[in-house]
């Protein structure tokens, strides 16, 4: 997906959002509805057929399936949309055009995406759900996740250089995003587990948080029960990821602080690693991160992206957060949030 222009359609048709004060202001260009399916899916049209996109904050690109584009029989370019390397491992692409692309009640003409993943529908049978909003989108402008009352509103802030842009309360954690990998356009900053720094992705296109089985090997950094299988995982690739779940000392991220969250453990990105001329070990096409913060963060939390300040921040709900039975009371009351200046 180019993402310039429609970018650029929304910025003209934005409407002022309420300031947080007077040298701020917050323009809403738009608000996505969202339901939650273990991801966050928000409605969308390909050439007038309805459809739904996966909002995903850990794809840096925005993609169609083959599925899709077979089905709608969208135009194909004849030309390779590039290798896409991710979880999962490896897969090739191809670019598409679509005449009529409708988000959010605006509707752009003319946009290129990546289309991949399985001709079959397989994908398609999971509730029409027909690609991927990527990063490629997403990073173009600030972005509040507020999964919890099933919106993802877009805002271009205006003269806010700080905690401002928390509109919605009083009191708030913040963490400073950290440089992401070449080309990615993940959001990742510094956490800490079990006491260790650590690198973590946020990921909405993840259902549940994990950890990766590489860093537990580090001392300190091993559960603190054994691990319990917890079934298989599935990315733009083939290969199916085997994922377990353990409990952990704790989880701090900003300010906030997790006591015995319970985890997934999964070799995310084991099938993207290749041997390299001169080496017989397997290595990684790009830092791969330490944790995942997935979708079951984001529905804990209210947190918005603040690509300009290079910083997020987020307030707890005070729903269970990273625990094997969801139903369950939270494992700690919501520690003692920075206060807004």
């Amino acid at each position: 997906m180019t993402g310039a222009p429609f970018f650029t359609a929304l910025v003209l048709m934005a409407a002022a959002a309420p300031a947080a004060s007077a040298a701020c202001k917050l323009v809403k260009i738009g608000e996505i509805p969202v339901t939650v399916q273990g991801v966050p899916v928000a409605p969308a049209s390909l050439d007038g057929h309805p459809v739904r996109l996966i909002v995903d904050t850990g794809a840096s690109s925005s993609l169609l399936w083959h599925s899709a584009v077979a089905a709608f029989n969208l135009r194909r370019l004849s030309v390779s949309g590039g290798l896409l390397v991710g979880a999962g491992g490896r897969t090739d692409s191809e670019l598409v055009n679509v005449r009529e692309f409708g988000l959010a009640g605006y509707v752009v003409h003319d946009l290129r995406f990546i289309a991949t993943g399985p001709t079959d529908t397989s994908r398609m049978a999971l509730g029409d759900i027909a690609g991927i909003l990527g990063e490629d989108f997403l990073s173009r402008m600030d972005v509040e996740f507020d999964l919890a009352a099933g919106r993802v509103r877009l805002f271009e802030p205006q003269s806010c250089d700080g905690d401002q842009v928390v509109y919605w309360a009083a009191e708030y954690f913040t963490v400073p995003l950290s440089a992401a990998p070449p080309e990615s356009r993940w959001l990742e900053a510094h956490a800490s587990l079990n006491g260790h720094d650590v690198v973590a992705m946020l990921d909405t296109g993840a259902s549940r948080s994990m950890v990766s089985a590489e860093i537990i090997r580090r001392s300190g950094m091993a559960p603190v029960a054994a691990a319990a299988g917890a079934g298989t995982l599935h990315g733009i690739g083939s290969a199916a990821i085997q994922l377990s779940s353990a409990p952990f000392q704790s989880l701090t991220i900003g300010q906030e602080t997790i006591h015995n969250p319970h985890l997934g453990v999964a070799d995310v990105f084991a099938a993207q690693r290749e041997v390299q001329l001169g080496s017989y070990i397997k290595q990684s096409a790009f830092a791969e991160p330490d944790l995942i913060l997935g979708a079951d963060f984001f529905l804990a939390h209210r947190v918005y992206i603040a690509r300009r300040q290079g910083r997020i921040y987020f307030t707890y709900l005070g729903v269970p957060l990273f625990q094997p039975d969801p139903d369950a009371a939270p494992l700690t009351p919501a520690p003692t949030p920075q206060s807004a200046h």
